[in-house]
């Protein structure tokens, strides 16, 4: 009956404003309910055609003030906590909706329907709406026809409606099942407890085998270089290569050990050399030239055999191996000798 009396209001009023005015109402359905339960603001705007109207303002809406003061302080008002169950903008400032807007006679009727719900109780009457023509600009040309006013109760089967007294249950409490996003923290907790413990795990691991290694290492006995050569000449002698037609793979295995002697021994690139640069290097280290003489007879003979398939008498070979076995036992023992001196001197 209340919706008819707003459209009757509005048919009357329209002649008398002309069109120049908006005719403005409120209708809330229902306007008596129990805190918590939904309710609706129904608004109503008569307009004409030249009307410049584009946005509605419900900011006014935000909150709704209690008529009445519980407290009978008349400073100090009480605002009820409103849910909308529609999202406003920011502004609460909301565009014409096309689908709304009904052609009449005499211009254009905008209807809007905001569902709500109230978290208080009182008897609360919301302010009037403001509309804008555009952005900044808001129109001043309007009457308002009719203010909404609405009731709320506490609910039935609440026997002491004094809340400020005593919190009140509203609804029951709807449990949900728990989901995995409950559990999230729980998971990424134990995630870093097994990656700390991994790495700890692999930081142990491989420290131990490094040190492992290093022992290992530690533990080697460094064999001298004189030594490794006197077993190969010893290993090469058991052979007798050169008895069996294999003088060039005998002098091969021969100058190899005397080179890599040359090299470990005396700090010479013996294995890389040719036999006139090992010459001059051992010149450089003060080398006696009967030895030098000696290493250089050698890697030349060998060198024929190697290259030019030579073929010396068979007595060479073990002479070689002979001399060979002489030049490495004289020359560690005197290398011997003279780094016990230097340790002496620096003592």
């Amino acid at each position: 009956m209340r919706r008819y009396l707003i459209y009757i209001l509005l048919l009357i009023m329209l002649p008398i404003c002309g069109y120049a005015q908006a005719l403005v109402g409120l209708e809330i359905q229902p306007d008596s309910i129990s805190i918590g339960e939904e309710t609706q603001f129904i608004i109503s705007i008569q307009y004409p055609q030249d009307f410049p109207l584009r946005y509605i303002d419900l900011s006014a809406w935000d909150s709704l003030e209690l008529m009445s003061n519980p407290t009978g302080e008349s400073d100090f008002k009480y605002y009820a906590d409103v849910e909308w169950k529609d999202q406003f903008p920011e502004d609460y400032r909301i565009t014409l909706k096309p689908e709304n807007i009904i052609s009449t006679n005499d211009g254009y009727l905008y209807k809007d329907t905001f569902p709500l719900r109230i978290w208080d109780i009182g008897v609360f009457m919301p302010e009037p709406i403001k509309l804008y023509e555009n952005d900044t600009l808001s129109i001043t040309n309007i009457k308002y026809l009719q203010a909404g006013i609405i009731a709320v109760y506490p609910p039935m089967d609440i026997e002491n409606p004094d809340t400020t007294k005593q919190i009140l249950p509203l609804e029951d409490i709807v449990l949900e099942e728990d989901t995995l996003e409950d559990y999230i923290h729980i998971i990424y907790g134990l995630a870093l407890l097994f990656g700390i413990v991994l790495f700890v795990y692999l930081y142990r691991k491989f420290t131990k085998a490094k040190e492992a290694s290093e022992l290992e290492q530690a533990e080697k006995e460094i064999i001298p270089a004189h030594i490794i050569a006197l077993e190969a000449l010893d290993k090469l002698e058991s052979k007798q290569l050169w008895l069996n037609n294999k003088e060039k793979e005998h002098q091969s295995e021969l100058t190899y050990i005397l080179r890599a002697y040359l090299e470990n021994q005396f700090g010479i690139p013996a294995l890389e050399s040719t036999t006139d640069e090992i010459k001059r290097a051992l010149n450089q280290v003060n080398w006696d030239v009967v030895r030098i003489n000696d290493v250089n007879e050698i890697l030349q003979i060998a060198d024929l055999v190697k290259f030019a398939k030579a073929k010396p008498d068979e007595d060479i070979h073990q002479a070689f191996l002979d001399r060979t076995r002489q030049l490495v036992t004289d020359t560690s023992s005197e290398l011997e000798e003279l780094n016990d001196q230097k340790a002496d001197d620096d003592e």
